[in-house]
This record gives structure tokens, sequence and C-alpha cells, in this order.
């Protein structure tokens, strides 16, 4: 239902699931990872802000 619950499947007996849920977890943190390095860039003045295309633009795509 969300990407919390999907999450908790890592390790889950079932490969497909804990793949998955692998995948959503890494991709997580690459967002979060990204957007406060963007958000550090735009604060210290080497890039303005983005738009909101711009900074999805920037975030890692999802490998599933």
């Amino acid at each position: 239902d969300d990407l919390k619950t999907a999450i908790t499947y890592r390790g889950d007996p079932n490969p497909k699931f804990a793949a998955e849920a692998e995948a959503l977890f890494v991709w997580r943190s690459g967002v979060w990872t990204t957007a406060y390095q963007i958000l550090e860039q735009v604060r210290s003045g080497q890039r303005e802000l983005p738009t909101e295309a711009e900074a999805l633009a920037f975030l890692p795509e999802i490998a599933l």
C-alpha cells in the first residue's frame, strides 16, 4: 500500500518480494541522498533552486 510497507518485505522468504523490497530500499536512500545534495548546493549558492521537473529529473530511477 505504500513504500514503508513495501520495504518491510526485505528478507522475505519469497525471493520476488524480497528483491523488490531491497530495490525500493536502495532507491529511497538514493532519492533522499540526491535531494539533500541539491539542497546543500542551493544553500551554498552553487546552483539555483531547481523547478519541480528539474528536481525530479535529478532523482535516481527505480530498478525493479
